[in-house]
């Protein structure tokens, strides 16, 4: 690893979809080698509609430019900032001076059940929506997006399952059947000159949960911290139907350090005097599930105790309070 990587692998995703036995163990084997040496690769050929992509984002950038008294009426107080609206100033990245410079609505599995009347014109007669109601396709466009992503992260991770050589009861996508796995549309607004000296759009930071997908975002500003060596900056073409995949510290966790769980961050470039909209999609395990290395990967720590024995839930709880999504006196995400 040095600092002449100018780009991360890349593979296709028909070759796991469509491809031959030989396909898709050379598959297997790029996700897995990409995971363990740079926590990043790029998939193409996913089947995603660059159109309903273009629609999501335009749906969501007409969400967040209404006034704030407007966005603040669809928090939800007892997701622990796991559905909904997120104000901007909230989230603080580990070890940051300030707040990320950015606010976002997450879908999590139940609010995409909720937002099904609305997205196929039915009534809805009992509770206040957690959806704009005179919005609609804001409910139904990231909906929609969040069953696709969860089909294609379900699929990486039995490729990530077959490259570790698990078998049941560790194969990763069963653990995650239920879990709380979140889309993110995340919403950078043009950079405010009174904004503190020390902020930027997302300060560096590793993800919580298994796995990330990445649709393409509206500007760049994405970077990662290559292992030994400098940032490298992440971009990919709105209209390709690619995405970025990386995996996160559960995953690092569950696999002894032999997945890497990789720095990122979003700078305030040169195009921060325009606004940035991204849609990170965030696969978690159920929240029971136990994170200790497996038995096959223990060998791959040093240092065992860098990965004690806790739930999903619990690692969750504590990372959302790190981050001031979650306060330390409040309990755990309860189980679905």
């Amino acid at each position: 690893m040095n600092s002449a990587i100018t780009s991360i692998p890349q593979v296709s995703y028909r070759l796991w979809t469509s491809g031959t036995p030989d396909d898709k163990a050379n598959f297997s084997h790029i996700l897995g080698e990409a995971f363990k040496n740079f926590g990043f690769l790029t998939l193409s050929h996913t089947g995603l509609d660059p159109q309903h992509l273009a629609q999501t984002y335009a749906h969501c950038r007409r969400f967040f430019t209404q006034p704030l008294a407007w966005k603040t009426q669809y928090i939800q107080p007892h997701s622990l900032g796991q559905a909904g609206y997120v104000h901007f100033g909230k989230e603080t990245a580990k070890h940051a001076p300030t707040y990320d410079l950015k606010e976002f609505w997450h879908v999590d599995r139940a609010l995409t059940i909720k937002a099904a009347p609305a997205a196929s014109g039915r009534h809805q007669k009992a509770d206040p929506s957690p959806w704009p109601r005179d919005h609609p396709e804001f409910g139904a466009s990231l909906s929609k997006l969040y069953s696709t992503l969860e089909v294609i992260g379900h699929h990486l991770l039995r490729a990530a399952s077959q490259y570790l050589k698990l078998e049941p009861p560790y194969l990763l996508h069963e653990l995650c059947h239920q879990g709380p796995t979140l889309l993110r549309a995340a919403y950078y607004p043009a950079l405010d000159p009174t904004a503190h000296p020390a902020a930027v759009r997302a300060a560096p930071h590793e993800d919580i949960n298994f796995i990330t997908l990445l649709c393409a975002s509206t500007a760049d500003g994405l970077e990662i911290k290559l292992p030994h060596g400098p940032w490298l900056p992440l971009t990919i073409p709105p209209d390709a139907g690619t995405i970025i995949v990386s995996s996160g510290d559960m995953l690092q966790h569950i696999t002894g350090g032999l997945f890497r769980s990789t720095t990122h961050q979003v700078v305030n470039s040169n195009h921060c005097r325009k606004d940035r909209l991204a849609l990170p999609f965030f696969v978690h395990p159920h929240p029971s599930t136990i994170l200790k290395p497996i038995p096959s990967c223990q060998r791959q720590s040093s240092d065992p105790t860098s990965y004690p024995t806790i739930t999903a839930g619990e690692f969750l709880h504590q990372r959302l309070t790190t981050i001031n999504l979650a306060s330390a006196s409040t309990q755990p995400r309860p189980m679905l």
